[in-house]
């Protein structure tokens, strides 16, 4: 196979010659058609790695900004049982994870183009200062639907943050030290992004005009993928509660998710290059067993932890600080995950072992956590779910690492777009399945409890709220019955596990030390 690093990237003689980033703008017509864009093009200058302060605080920025995006990912799941009391509903649960997540994912491509066709800093800002503004509407939201709106555009700005942090990382850190910065760091961000970071070096698509830049963002895939999306999130949040999965309102809204995502992949393959998810990228190998194992990891960890609140408060009887504390061994065993495999990628050069590991230990670890009763002792809560944590995280880096090493530079941010979709497509998704399952197992459980209790009646009343409508001298067979619900929900977790093998045996072996060097 020919080596991209080889390949000769001259223009065919009836073609314009590139232009050089000392002419100006306006010698390159206006009118012209929007190529593909190579980096490879641009200036080969080596890269200028900061050093110092400014290297160090600009990883404390992206550290915290990681920090806060994966505790705005998962801290809401302790909050589910008592935000479902406040708004008098268990209608929307699926929807305050998934809104954060559609959104998270369906703008990935986008912000991947935008880091590419715009400054690096000003997009970072920008994505920023919009995840303040979704977390300031969360914070005051006076009803659900406001809630799941603010998760919405928190998700939004938490896309652009993702894919920024590894733009960022990208321009700052050489190959072989990228690992390293999952290593726990905290520190003020937005001061030190203002003042520290700075773009990199004139890149070809700087001389591209507004127009060729908007009309490089194909912004007619995002008006396809995301009305895709939320038909099916919709669509999965009402059959079987609001409506039967044979009424025509269910069906209708998969319909229109089918349609919409097939012109979505139209439109891909007619865009070429250009468009926002080139079909050259998503066809490595690389990019496919990453995003497989990406998607399946990350869905299998969240739609854990997703529910292990409603474990500790509903059916242990905990309250929502001490169910707080005991989400710490899954967090803890997840950072510890990380953390071994940034250390042993950067020492050994290769990311696949720790990938395969984690498809090993992660359905033992998903198949324990169906053994959960309302009588578990503490020790085994800890263990049980704390190895859930290390084996989902364990390998959970590979594939980002297998895109960096193995892409060209000039498709690195969009392979690593394709890897940050599954990461939050996943969990949207089956977090929303996993909502379906529990709503129409509890009915069904509660039912022979509750007479004539339906998956309808379920939407109007919080979790905690179901001892009301429970009589109180059945209310042990009805913390069994909801028990029963969630290790049901979890049979997917064991599905999601077991699927991530076909991930990590099809990554490439390469050592990135030999990209580095």
């Amino acid at each position: 196979m020919e080596n991209p690093a080889t390949k000769d990237h001259s223009l065919p003689k009836h073609e314009a010659a590139p232009i050089l980033p000392h002419q100006p703008l306006s010698t390159a017509p206006a009118a012209a058609p929007i190529e593909a864009l190579n980096l490879e093009s641009n200036l080969h200058t080596e890269p200028i790695y900061p050093k110092g302060t400014e290297f160090w605080f600009t990883i404390l920025a992206l550290c915290l900004i990681l920090v806060l995006g994966g505790l705005d990912a998962n801290i809401v799941a302790t909050a589910v049982p008592s935000i479902t009391d406040h708004f008098h509903t268990v209608a929307d649960v699926g929807w305050y994870s998934s809104a954060f997540r559609l959104c998270t994912c369906a703008f990935q491509f986008g912000f991947a183009k935008l880091y590419q066709l715009f400054s690096i800093k000003r997009v970072f800002l920008m994505s920023v200062a919009i995840y303040l503004v979704g977390s300031l509407l969360c914070a005051t939201a006076a009803s659900s639907l406001m809630f799941v709106i603010g998760r919405a555009v928190t998700g939004l700005g938490f896309a652009g943050n993702l894919a920024g942090c590894f733009a960022v990382a990208v321009q700052i850190l050489p190959l072989d030290k990228r690992p390293m910065i999952n290593l726990p760091i905290g520190a003020v961000s937005l001061a030190a992004l203002v003042f520290l970071l700075t773009d990199p070096p004139i890149r070809r698509e700087d001389n591209l005009t507004l127009a060729q830049k908007i009309r490089a963002l194909d912004l007619i895939s995002n008006c396809l993928f995301i009305p895709s999306l939320t038909a099916l999130f919709i669509a999965l949040s009402w059959a079987g509660t609001k409506y039967p999965w044979s009424d025509g309102k269910v069906i209708g809204l998969f319909v229109v998710f089918s349609v919409l995502l097939i012109a979505f992949f139209f439109n891909q393959y007619r865009g070429g290059d250009s468009a926002a998810l080139p079909f050259r990228v998503i066809k490595r190998r690389n990019v496919i067993a990453g995003f497989i194992y990406t998607t399946c990891t990350n869905s299998m960890t969240n739609v854990l932890e997703w529910y292990l609140p409603t474990y500790y408060q509903v059916v242990q009887s905990r309250t929502p600080g001490e169910s707080g504390y005991l989400m710490i061994p899954i967090l803890v065993g997840m950072m510890l995950g990380l953390f071994i495999h940034g250390i042993g990628t950067s020492m050994f050069g290769y990311y696949a072992p720790f990938m395969v590991f984690g498809s090993i230990c992660m359905p033992i670890a998903a198949g324990l956590m169906t053994t959960y009763n309302p009588h578990l002792s503490l020790a085994q809560v800890i263990f049980f779910s704390g190895f859930a944590g290390f084996s989902g995280g364990i390998g959970f880096q590979g594939s980002q690492t297998a895109v960096q090493a193995t892409l060209s530079a000039a498709d690195v941010n969009l392979g690593i777009g394709v890897i940050l979709f599954g990461q939050s497509m996943g969990p949207a998704v089956f977090i929303a399945i996993a909502q379906v399952i529990f709503t129409n197992e509890l009915s069904q459980s509660l039912k022979h409890i509750v007479s004539g209790l339906t998956p309808a009646d379920l939407a109007y009343h919080g979790l905690g709220d179901i001892k009301k409508i429970v009589p109180e001298q059945r209310w042990d067979e009805a913390v069994t019955a909801i028990d029963r619900s969630l290790v049901r929900t979890w049979y997917l977790t064991v599905a999601l596990a077991c699927t991530t093998i076909v991930g990590s045996l099809l990554i490439e072996w390469r050592s990135i030390k030999q990209k580095q060097s």
